[in-house]
């Protein structure tokens, strides 16, 4: 006679939940039984993507946030990308640096280093060449030091060296640091520079060191590909909120949700769950982790599609090569110096705003307001070719209402040297006395920020692996 099926709750449905949900119904033994429980209306790891038409005549997919991911640090993204057969394409970028106050880039980064950096419209060829190698000095001496100066990195417990404490450290210059280091960062954290200068350097010197000179990709079609073969088959119910988790006398657990449409709530007995959710929502549902989650801090951000060209700083606005507005793609194009079907823009325009006048320095849990009372923040505007749509992240203007076609909002798990040293007690390490360790009670937890590194679709695999091998789940290479 067969062994019963354990039964396992997954609750939410971004990557690393329906990676730990594939890989558990595909369980050669058969040991599970999985259902998702997703509090929206759609799967959410592709629910804010659109569909753009194309100049050609076709719909365009497009992914809110943008799911562009760099060769080398994505190993296990790549791997699972592969295994169900989702084809993904070499995109390049070129990152235009400006400031709010100002009519155009200063400066112009090619991604993976593909071409040479473009001259910004209005700046002299001199002024050009001098930035270059003033960077490129600086740059250099980053990466050395990065290699023979690495941060200090603290064990499961005790003290890890921020960004801030560590670019003091090596005497980088604060020009530089500000201007381009803090802003490219930004394009990938999605969080103001004073919450970003607290992240563990370790963090940045892993990506950096990973990903130097190589290029970006992105899913054909949209990460939607990937998720429809991720959930294929697996029962699901949506509009439903988790309400709470709790341990039985019999060893299993009840889980609690209610019905966001109907109001109806619902009680369910599982063998397992796992919580592929952020940490502020755990704490609210799992008593039993607040303490730590709540020490995780977290922030609202928000994407916005739009057709606003005034958020647009890459050219004059008057005079220059164009002599008037900026005009549609192809002025743009001009003012990056692209050539056709080249590379996608991306702005990242810096200002100074008070820490709490604007959404993205709201920290919603454990995280402590940035130390000054101004604090600089870069919003990143992908100008998407060929759609000719812009999508804003960390809006710092307004956006004319008329032009915009969708609003996302999201939770950005932030990284800290406390937090670091939570998530490895965590997930790492001896367990010691009464501290809680993944697995405990038949709870499991999963996410972009369940291992030690930055909080990226990567970890999202990397956390969803490890709970299918806690629960004996031979994991495909």
């Amino acid at each position: 006679m067969s062994e019963k099926k354990q039964s396992v709750a997954i609750v939410g449905s971004g990557l690393a939940g329906l990676t730990a949900a594939r890989l558990l119904a595909d369980d050669p033994a058969g040991r599970y039984d999985v259902h998702i429980y997703e509090i929206g209306p759609t799967p959410s790891f592709a629910a804010a993507s659109l569909s753009l038409p194309h100049p050609s005549g076709h719909t365009e997919p497009v992914d809110i946030p943008m799911r562009a991911l760099s060769a080398g640090y994505y190993d296990r993204v790549f791997a699972l990308y592969r295994r169900f057969g989702v084809q993904f394409r070499k995109l390049d970028f070129l990152f235009a640096f400006t400031r709010q106050d100002s009519s155009g880039s200063y400066f112009i980064h090619a991604s993976g280093n593909h071409r040479f950096p473009p001259k910004p419209t209005g700046k002299s060829w001199l002024s050009h060449l001098w930035d270059l190698l003033c960077v490129a000095l600086v740059y250099a001496w980053y990466a050395a030091c990065l290699q023979y100066f690495p941060p200090h990195v603290a064990e499961t417990h005790g003290t890890t060296e921020s960004l801030r404490q560590y670019t003091e450290r090596v005497w980088l210059p604060t020009w530089f640091t500000a201007d381009f280091l803090l802003p490219l960062l930004s394009s990938v954290t999605t969080c103001p520079h004073e919450t970003l200068l607290e992240y563990p350097a370790v963090d940045f010197a892993g990506y950096k060191t990973r990903t130097a000179g190589k290029g970006h990709y992105v899913v054909d079609g949209g990460v939607g590909n990937i998720q429809s073969r991720l959930m294929y088959g697996i029962p699901t119910t949506f509009n439903a909120m988790v309400t709470s988790i709790t341990h039985l006398p019999s060893g299993k657990i009840e889980l609690s949700w209610k019905n966001t449409k109907s109001g109806e709530e619902h009680l369910e007995t599982v063998d397992k769950v796992i919580l592929a959710i952020n940490p502020s929502v755990i704490a609210r549902i799992y008593p039993t982790l607040a303490p730590q989650m709540e020490k995780i801090p977290c922030l609202d951000l928000e994407v916005v599609a739009h057709t606003d060209e005034s958020l647009i700083n890459l050219m004059p606005a008057s005079g220059g090569e164009s002599g008037a507005l900026l005009e549609g793609k192809m002025s743009i194009r001009a003012a990056a110096a692209l050539e056709p079907n080249e590379a996608h823009i991306v702005q990242l325009r810096t200002t100074t705003v008070p820490t709490s006048g604007h959404m993205s320095s709201r920290i919603l849990r454990g995280g402590k307001q940035p130390r000054e009372e101004l604090s600089h923040i870069t919003e990143s505007t992908h100008i998407h070719n060929p759609t000719n749509v812009f999508f804003t992240t960390i809006p710092l203007s307004p956006i004319d209402s008329s032009l915009e076609s969708s609003r996302a909002k999201f939770t950005r798990v932030l990284r800290t040297a406390e937090s670091r040293s939570i998530v490895n007690s965590i997930f790492h390490g001896e367990r010691r006395e009464k501290e809680w360790k993944n697995g405990d009670g038949g709870v499991w937890l999963c996410g972009g920020w369940c291992w030690d590194g930055m909080v990226l679709l990567e970890g999202c695999v990397v956390s969803a692996e490890e709970v299918a091998r806690g629960l004996g789940v031979v994991v495909p290479n």
